[in-house]
């Protein structure tokens, strides 16, 4: 049986038929019949120096600082969610 993903997740599919979306454990197994799946990095979360999280994306697009881990991740997901066509 298949695991089922989140509650709500979003999908990008291009004319091409490519699938693209935040990964996702749960999401990742549940598209894998799909076919073979290419994983890349299109952001991160990291201390700063000056306290506090840090985003980055990988187009250069910054937010922070964050009190904690948790609404650090939180931003840069909201962040991807609003840039995913850069990457599509």
């Amino acid at each position: 049986m298949s695991p089922l993903p989140p509650e709500t997740f979003k999908l990008w599919v291009s004319e091409d038929g490519d699938v693209t979306f935040v990964y996702d454990d749960d999401v990742a197994d549940a598209l894998a019949p799909l076919g073979q799946a290419r994983t890349v990095r299109a952001g991160h979360v990291e201390p700063l120096d000056r306290g506090g999280w840090g985003v980055k994306l990988e187009t250069g697009q910054t937010a922070g600082p964050f009190p904690t881990r948790r609404e650090g991740l939180a931003a840069e997901a909201r962040l991807l969610d609003a840039n995913m066509g850069v990457y599509l």
